[in-house]
């Protein structure tokens, strides 16, 4: 069963790569690069997002699958497989958008000293140690570059703007939702109620995890993902 997993908004591929060796053995793991601030791809509100998504599958020629997404991919996640209910298998969501978001506050001046980059960083973790020097870099080009900073800007909004509350009491799927009980971006109360809005959901909490658990503890994250799999009977 091929899984598909989306990223969020100031992520990349990377974030799922320290939870890839705990997936259940018989899943087929695709994690492709959602093109956020690259030049000559429009993808600047959520529906531009899931169409290049729903492109991506095509291409794939992907059968039944599941979808697993963190943040703005799990906001876009949630999205087809309402869409697609026929093609999508089951549901994972992580620290989603789509209900309630913290704002990180206005960027500090034209240019924000990388101390002020660095704590923004750290407020996606519980551990500051998952603060890399690449994170913090990707973070600096993104911010200091006027084009890719309107796009992150306008992609915020939309998400903040599309609100799922609705789209979410129609997911026909199983959905296993994983939160970090430190999360201060998408706080308990927002996990709790996906968990509430979704018919067929189960809700998993791991303890001194912020907004990231597939980074911070892959192995808990995984072997959740792994119980529910086979609980499923996804092969």
């Amino acid at each position: 069963m091929p899984l598909v997993m989306l990223h969020g908004l100031l992520g990349g591929p990377e974030n799922w790569r320290p939870l890839i060796p705990y997936l259940p053995a018989n899943c087929r793991p695709l994690n492709p690069k959602l093109p956020f601030f690259e030049g000559g791809i429009v993808l600047d509100k959520v529906e531009t997002v899931t169409s290049h998504v729903q492109d991506y599958i095509s291409t794939k020629g992907l059968g039944p699958f599941v979808l697993m997404g963190n943040s703005l991919g799990g906001h876009i996640a949630a999205l087809l497989a309402v869409q697609i209910p026929a093609r999508v298998k089951g549901l994972v969501l992580t620290a989603s958008s789509g209900l309630f978001e913290r704002d990180v506050g206005r960027i500090q001046g034209a240019r924000p000293t990388q101390a002020w980059i660095y704590e923004k960083c750290c407020e996606v973790f519980y551990d500051r140690s998952h603060v890399t020097r690449e994170i913090v870099d990707n973070v600096t080009d993104i911010i200091f570059d006027r084009r890719k900073l309107h796009k992150l800007i306008q992609l915020a909004k939309s998400a903040k703007r599309d609100n799922i509350a609705l789209t979410l009491e129609r997911i026909p799927c199983p959905t296993l939702l994983i939160w970090g009980k430190q999360d201060e971006l998408t706080p308990p109360h927002v996990a709790r109620e996906f968990h509430d809005r979704i018919p067929n959901s189960e809700l998993v909490w791991l303890n001194e995890c912020g907004h990231a658990p597939m980074m911070e503890q892959p192995e808990k994250f995984g072997c959740a993902v792994s119980r529910w799999w086979d609980d499923q009977g996804l092969v």
